[in-house]
């Protein structure tokens, strides 16, 4: 246990309470905010603590409105572009720079799908958002259908042929229309459209399973309402 103090971060000067522990194999820091927490490991130097790569996590409140998510992301890819944490409590010094390119990538994504959002006037809170695999993707469908309901990109699909009925199977030469509808919040959903424009290749078809990379498509999008459709 530290204590409270300020951490600088760039510009920013933000209030944060630090907690400490140790066991045999790692020292643990942890800030936090009312926001956002981030914790790592670190060594400590006489009275000066340095940030080691052994162990990492964070982990943005749920609270947040949308406005606050931009601010608090916009932190982090400070953070993890290399901009050091500098605070200076108990005698206890710090500097700590915490660069981390796989979480930055994620951060700038996450960035750019919340301010898209803004944009197009489609607010995001973070604790109406469902517990679901793949949320940033949702998020950047529904920015994306504040603006157009079409566009045209490309895909990677698997399809196992052995589970699936004679008259489904998908064969050389065949085109492909995939229909699903992901789940948004407890009030939206999006029906996601996926036409292949390119047939099955024959390279494509192995064992009894279809695996295609990088076929071109055109998506359409459409917002459904009411529970979870």
């Amino acid at each position: 246990m530290i204590g409270h103090t300020n951490v600088k971060i760039g510009e920013l000067s933000i209030p944060c309470y630090l907690h400490s522990f140790s066991n045999d194999k790692l020292t643990y820091l942890e800030i936090k905010n009312r926001e956002f927490k981030l914790g790592f490991s670190v060594v400590l130097r006489e009275d000066t603590i340095e940030a080691t790569n052994e162990y990492f996590f964070y982990e943005m409140s749920k609270g947040l409105n949308h406005v606050r998510s931009l601010e608090v992301l916009k932190i982090l890819d400070q953070i993890f572009s290399g901009v050091p944490l500098i605070f200076n409590v108990k005698l206890l010094f710090g500097k700590l720079e915490i660069e981390n390119w796989v979480e930055l990538v994620k951060i700038k994504t996450a960035l750019e799908i919340f301010t898209l959002a803004r944009e197009n006037h489609f607010k995001i809170q973070m604790n109406k958002l469902l517990d679901v695999d793949n949320v940033f993707y949702k998020l950047n469908l529904i920015a994306l259908l504040n603006k157009t309901s079409k566009f045209n990109t490309w895909c990677n699909f698997k399809i196992d042929n052995s589970k699936l009925s004679e008259e489904k199977k998908l064969n050389v030469s065949d085109s492909l229309i995939i229909k699903r509808i992901l789940p948004f919040n407890n009030k939206i959903s999006v029906e996601e459209i996926i036409e292949i424009l390119e047939p099955v290749g024959s390279w494509e078809v192995k064992d009894n399973k279809v695996i295609s990379r990088k076929k071109k498509c055109i998506i359409t999008l459409r917002k459904l309402r009411g529970g979870s459709c």
